[in-house]
Parts: structure tokens; sequence; C-alpha cells
């Protein structure tokens, strides 16, 4: 698994990575000097149950 980052100044996206299929992903938008708020998060079916089968 592999995270990347995007951050356009005003917007940023976190993103994980596995087999080049995006898994799951976190928004931001910046809120002030070294702040920023988390407006979406996102961790697709498939990563969840393979973490559910991996940790039976």
């Amino acid at each position: 698994m592999e995270i990347q980052h995007t951050d356009d100044g005003k917007n940023g996206r976190f993103f994980m990575l596995a087999d080049d299929t995006e898994q799951a992903f976190m928004t931001y938008v910046h809120a002030g000097p070294g702040k920023f708020i988390i407006d979406h998060t996102v961790v697709f079916l498939v990563t969840r149950v393979r973490a559910w089968v991996n940790n039976w």
C-alpha cells in the first residue's frame, strides 16, 4: 500500500493506493496557518472487507 498527498494551497487530499487502485481517501481545507479541517473521509468496502478477513 502507498499513501499519496495532493495540495493546491486551498484544499488537499490524502489517498491510499493498493494494486494501482484507490482504497481510501481523506480531503481537507486549509483553515489558517498550520491548521486544516478534515471535511471528508472514505474507506471503500473492498478495503474494509480485506482488513476484516486478514484480521479474522
